[in-house]
């Protein structure tokens, strides 16, 4: 089993200090991975100002670049952090790379949807999948890059 840690860094938590010493207990617990989240305006943070700042998305930037492509950081687990690829190339899911399937077998074009396209369990799964490819993915789809 691959064991992963996913962080949601709030404008509290990111500075360079707190993100190394996540990295150093992720390492001692024995994750391969850790997914780093931005928080969004959705959920318990809902009409909350919890974007992150140029500056603390550039620290984390700087964290994923350092873990996953400096060699002196190869000890500790590589770094997931979905929003710097987005910001960059757009989306990978919406079953064109890969799709989200939650606890219920639910299908989602992304892990950041909200609302099920489909089951994964049930029903014509190429259907499905179709059906994501063609409306693609919701929450960037609007994202100017």
């Amino acid at each position: 089993m691959v064991v992963g840690l996913s962080l949601c860094a709030t404008k509290a938590f990111v500075t360079e200090e707190n993100l190394m010493t996540y990295a150093r207990l992720a390492s001692r617990l024995g994750a391969a991975f850790i997914q780093v989240l931005e928080p969004k305006a959705v959920g318990h943070y809902a009409g909350l100002p919890v974007g992150l700042p140029a500056t603390q998305q550039k620290i984390l930037e700087d964290f994923y670049l350092k873990l996953n492509y400096q060699a002196a950081y190869r000890h500790l687990p590589l770094v997931v952090y979905y929003d710097y690829q987005r910001r960059r190339a757009g989306c990978a899911a919406a079953a064109d790379r890969h799709v989200y399937v939650d606890t219920d077998g639910q299908l989602h074009a992304c892990p950041f949807c909200q609302k099920p396209a489909g089951s994964a369990l049930e029903g014509n799964l190429e259907n499905t999948l179709q059906n994501i490819r063609k409306a693609g993915c919701p929450v960037t789809r609007n994202i100017v890059l």
